[in-house]
């Protein structure tokens, strides 16, 4: 597990707190639901907040206080809609750049942890137009933390350590304990993220005393989990099952189910790492419904190759490829939620790319305007600060282009994957098969190609629906995966056919081993439920001479030789 990822599904838990600027006993009781929200009594603090809001007027300071307060104890409950739902209404009406400035901040942090990110990028975008106009250094940390956060979150580093600098210095400045730990632990997370590990350590030790003081048992736990994490890299286990006990204790006190399963699954890790396999194995396992459930993919697809793990170490065969098959459908998730974050954060800096330049547009129009109505010197001087805006502008547009050709060499690298399954695309397929037989000629090694089509698929989709039918394929794909490793590879090459390469197996090598991939596949298992499948597959040996199209129209025929003998085997090419 990796503490990077899971820092990212833990904005939750840091849902930026209010200020309350009423006065008297009324400040009071804002102040002592402002505190039960920092400390995990969620509970307690809706009571609270209903008893106190018949008591307000509508449009009174001490209300827009509640209303976040409000927001912030929804989202800390689980309910993230009705949060959002709440401070984008409270947005609506006319609101002091303070104010506004605090509620943008919050709306980010509940859209991020709701995965609305580029609904989370637009209010932080807001928010940080506005940082020249605050003077309050609380509220500034609390901006500089999360948009921190969320830049990193995006793989933008560098923009986030930067940020996060900034949000550490506001919150020294504020003198809250607090804010010293929220902007403390994010800091300490992107320096981790960056690879400078030992700085995180030291960032991670100091926010872990403020967070101590303060109370905050969510951002304490967290920093405990961080700590262990970074003992662990350094083969301290001891020390490290030590903070991941301290991190689960403050993790059950707080009532954060998610934390909870996400450090039991690094004792599991470590549990497997010193070979206790039996126990590894009954806490990963036990920690799936709770990760599933808060949709943490990347740590729900490491926790079912943990189970895998372990039941292949104690002779679980079918078990560990069941877990096998989950954890690639887990990983596949996690991959559309990566780049669904990195599409929404490059969206909101091509509008801020946009704002700034109309920005500067607008200013060297009005700098142009006013030296037009001096003397013909200033006119001089205003047309030499023109050619540099020029100047500078064509540096910027290179640099986006640039930017932009490196994100079209990336996205082409997706293009050749199937969406679906995961596996490789048919152009992409044939290209490697084409450069393994060029490499196994030059090797003089056999090299076998094998073709395999799911029988009556289309019954599958009538019967069960497309559904199901692409449940099949993923499942399909995820054992052909894991019975061939590299240097094999496999592919998908149409709607149920499948391709696979062999390189270094001659046909009779071959044949075993898709025998026992089909008769596996034949066996029916427990996710299926009723539907029953099985494959044929045609094989075809590299013979000299053969070019891919001589290969691949072998294997062809003999897969439609196993179809029209009845389907279900396995059917080598003539010699």
């Amino acid at each position: 597990m990796s503490w990077i990822r899971f820092r990212k599904y833990l904005a939750v838990a840091a849902l930026v707190p209010v200020v309350a600027w009423a006065s008297g006993d009324l400040e009071g009781k804002l102040d002592q639901i402002r505190q039960l929200n920092y400390t995990g009594q969620i509970a307690q603090a809706r009571l609270l907040l209903d008893q106190l809001a018949p008591t307000l007027r509508a449009t009174s300071s001490a209300a827009v206080e509640h209303a976040l307060l409000d927001a912030h104890n929804l989202a800390l409950s689980g309910n993230l809609d009705a949060g959002l739902d709440s401070v984008s209404a409270l947005l609506d009406i006319p609101l002091d750049d303070l104010t506004r400035t605090r509620a943008l901040t919050l709306a980010a942090n509940i859209a991020a942890a709701n995965r609305e990110h580029e609904q989370a990028f637009g209010f932080l975008r807001d928010a940080l137009t506005m940082r020249d106009r605050i003077d309050d250094p609380r509220t500034l940390s609390q901006l500089f933390s999360n948009g921190a956060q969320m830049l990193a979150a995006a793989g933008e580093v560098q923009s986030a350590l930067a940020l996060g600098r900034e949000a550490a210095q506001a919150a020294q400045a504020s003198g809250i304990a607090r804010e010293q730990c929220t902007a403390g632990q994010r800091l300490a997370w992107v320096k981790q993220l960056a690879g400078d590990l030992d700085a995180a350590a030291e960032a991670s030790l100091a926010a872990l005393a403020y967070c101590r003081q303060a109370g905050d048992r969510v951002f304490s736990a967290t920093l405990a989990l961080q700590k262990a994490e970074l003992l662990e890299s350094r083969g301290d286990r001891l020390a490290a099952l030590e903070y991941l006990a301290r991190s689960r204790q403050l993790f059950a006190d707080a009532g954060y189910d998610r934390g909870l399963s996400i450090a039991r699954l690094r004792e599991a890790a470590i549990l497997a790492d010193q070979g206790h396999f039996e126990q590894a194995l009954v806490l990963a396992e036990a920690q799936l419904p709770t990760l599933a459930q808060a949709r943490l993919w990347d740590h729900l697809a490491e926790a079912h190759g943990l189970v895998a793990s372990a039941a292949r170490q104690l002779g679980q065969k079918s078990r560990a490829l069941e877990h096998l098959d989950e954890k690639v459908i887990a990983e596949q998730r996690q991959h559309e939620r990566e780049r669904s974050h990195r599409l929404a954060y490059l969206q909101i800096a091509l509008e801020l790319d946009k704002h700034a330049t109309r920005m500067a547009q607008l200013h060297q129009q009005a700098r142009r305007e006013a030296l037009l109505r001096q003397s013909r010197e200033q006119d001089s001087q205003l047309q030499r600060l023109s050619y540099l805006g020029a100047g500078l502008l064509g540096v910027i547009l290179t640099l986006l282009v640039v930017q932009a050709s490196r994100e079209r060499r990336h996205y082409r690298q997706l293009a050749r994957r199937d969406a679906l399954t995961g596996l490789v695309n048919h152009s992409r397929f044939f290209e490697r098969l084409d450069q393994a037989i060029k490499r196994s000629r030059a090797r003089d090694q056999a090299l076998t190609l094998v073709l395999g089509d799911i029988d009556h698929f289309k019954r599958v989709n009538d019967q069960h629906g497309h559904q199901t039918g692409d449940a099949v394929l993923r499942r399909v794909a995820a054992r052909l995966q894991a019975s061939f490793p590299s240097p094999a590879f496999c592919g998908r090459i149409g709607g149920e056919e499948f391709g696979i390469a062999l390189p270094g197996l001659d046909t009779d090598q071959a044949l075993k081993d898709i025998e026992n991939l089909r008769q596996s596949i034949n066996q029916q298992r427990r996710h299926d439920g009723t539907i029953r499948i099985s494959m044929s597959f045609g094989l075809a040996q590299l013979r000299d001479g053969d070019q891919l199209l001589e290969l691949r129209q072998r294997a062809d025929e003999a897969l439609y030789q196993a179809k029209r003998e009845g389907r279900d085997r396995t059917v080598p090419a003539r010699p």
